[in-house]
């Protein structure tokens, strides 16, 4: 019972998340709304089947979309967003760049990675947008400090280690589609070299 009600707070937690990303610059608004959302629908049909529904690997295939996709949305909606906007083949590329990662088992380190850039894109827009900033960093820290201590937990009644992850990345999408929120306009795109 403790899985449904963790992932039932993480579709909570982004589902707001979302709302405040939802006054980000275009067309980092997309990116952020596609990341959430990946996430949050395979959150919403986790709840479902740990209460019991049978949807047999439906929630197994949306958590390997979400870590593909929802990444790459994550990823470029922060530069889109803090530092410079991402045109679409990049972003393509970005999620075959997940796709090969979860593919040859580095999914953990393509997770990395992406937090990584995250949290780099919202350190380069700290002058201009401070408050997004720090949200944008307080939202990866939270995952890359509860994501492994969750691993650590011990079986506490009705809770599970994964309890601790889903309640980590509820709060991190949280804080992100906040920070995404915050941004009065897109950055400056990168003049073309003549």
């Amino acid at each position: 019972m403790s899985h449904v009600v963790s992932e039932a707070l993480l579709v909570v937690l982004g589902l707001v998340g979302a709302w405040g990303a939802r006054r980000a610059p275009s067309p980092a608004r997309l990116y952020w709304l596609l990341g959430i959302g990946t996430i949050v629908l395979a959150a919403a049909v986790g709840a479902l089947e740990y209460a019991g529904l049978r949807v047999e690997g439906v929630h197994a295939v949306l958590v390997d979309l979400s870590m593909v996709v929802g990444i790459a949305g994550l990823l470029a909606g922060a530069l889109s967003t803090f530092w410079v906007t991402v045109p679409s083949l990049p972003f393509a590329g970005l999620i075959f760049a997940g796709l090969a990662a979860v593919r040859f088992g580095l999914g953990t380190a393509w997770q990395g990675l992406a937090m990584l850039g995250i949290a780099l894109a919202g350190l380069a827009a700290r002058s201009r947008n401070p408050r997004g900033a720090a949200l944008a960093f307080a939202g990866v820290l939270v995952l890359a400090v509860g994501q492994p201590l969750s691993g650590f937990l011990p079986e506490a009644g009705a809770f599970e280690p994964m309890d601790g992850f889903h309640l980590a990345l509820g709060v991190a999408l949280l804080c992100l589609g906040l920070a995404a929120g915050s941004a009065t306009s897109a950055p400056e795109a990168e003049p073309a070299s003549r």
